[in-house]
């Protein structure tokens, strides 16, 4: 999964360094922006998590096929949030229209991975508190992506990219004793 995680994370620094490198003719976006760093703290969330979960699921073979389902969720979420090669080449890049013309693939997408790994956790740790905890948060994720595709507000999309960030961040600073 490293391997996988360090070339999503390549392609997060191609697209960055693209746009400083090109940022005279690319109309920029702030939502965009923010999520493109928040497809990043989604890659460092998953390879520093992801040895410790592999090694809990280990012997598990539907677990393990869970962990597999989830981490390649967050994949395909990078995929689709990040433009391709073929966008990146063209002059005059609006990154507005970028992320106007994706969110409806990468929203439901991170929506998926975001129950999938709530489930997963749920499983991990049925304490009550902590399955109220993961609950609330897939009702807000669910709500926050229907704003997302309902609504084109530019503070909105920021909030919830801000969101988001924060949310990963939370993930990655949190002992692993919180996970079980």
């Amino acid at each position: 999964m490293s391997i996988i995680v360090g070339v999503c994370l390549t392609k997060v620094y191609n697209a960055v360094a693209h746009h400083i490198r090109h940022r005279k003719e690319i109309v920029f976006y702030v939502p965009y922006l923010l999520l493109i760093g928040y497809t990043f703290f989604i890659l460092i969330q998953l390879w520093f998590t992801s040895p410790y979960f592999y090694k809990i699921v280990e012997g598990n073979k539907l677990a393990f096929l869970s962990r597999i389902i989830i981490d390649s969720m967050a994949v395909i979420f990078t995929l689709l949030a990040l433009p391709s090669e073929q966008m990146l080449s063209k002059s005059n890049l609006n990154l507005e229209t970028i992320y106007q013309d994706s969110k409806k693939n990468w929203t439901v997408t991170i929506l998926v991975w975001n129950f999938c790994l709530s489930i997963h956790l749920m499983t991990l740790q049925p304490d009550l508190f902590w399955v109220l905890f993961l609950l609330s948060g897939m009702v807000m994720m669910f709500v926050g992506v229907v704003w997302v595709l309902k609504f084109k507000n530019l503070y909105l999309h920021v909030a919830y990219q801000i969101w988001g960030i924060s949310g990963m961040v939370l993930l990655i600073l949190l002992p692993f004793e919180h996970y079980l």
